[in-house]
């Protein structure tokens, strides 16, 4: 909220699937903002909603179904993608495994695997 001077996004998409970051975007949503849950979520995952919130922001919530045809076009826009704001940390695949350590510290909101760089 402090990088909108308090009045929100209008669209904030929640990619990571992590239960911690479920509520996120609800709160920094700006009035008649959508959040768009572009994630997996376990299955037994129950996320807390203030539907007075919601309301009051006029807020809207959208959920998107991934599946492997929408994989072209997802690959085509991340030329247009400042990915330098999103990617934290490159990791070598072969520290894969540690991988999943450092992330769950949030320090990174994303952290790319690379398979050419090597160890």
């Amino acid at each position: 909220m402090e990088i909108t001077d308090g009045l929100g996004f209008d669209y904030v998409f929640e990619m990571s699937g992590s239960p911690k970051a479920a509520e996120t975007p609800l709160k920094i949503l700006a009035r008649c903002g959508n959040a768009v849950y572009f994630a997996v979520f376990p299955p037994k995952f129950e996320m807390p909603l203030n539907l007075h919130e919601l309301y009051m922001k006029e807020g809207r919530i959208q959920t998107v179904f991934t599946n492997t045809a929408i994989m072209p076009r997802a690959i085509r826009q991340i030329k247009r993608m400042q990915t330098d704001k999103i990617i934290g940390k490159i990791m070598p695949l072969s520290q894969a495994v540690e991988s999943f350590e450092v992330f769950k510290t949030s320090k990174y909101p994303k952290i790319l695997l690379d398979c050419n760089k090597p160890e």
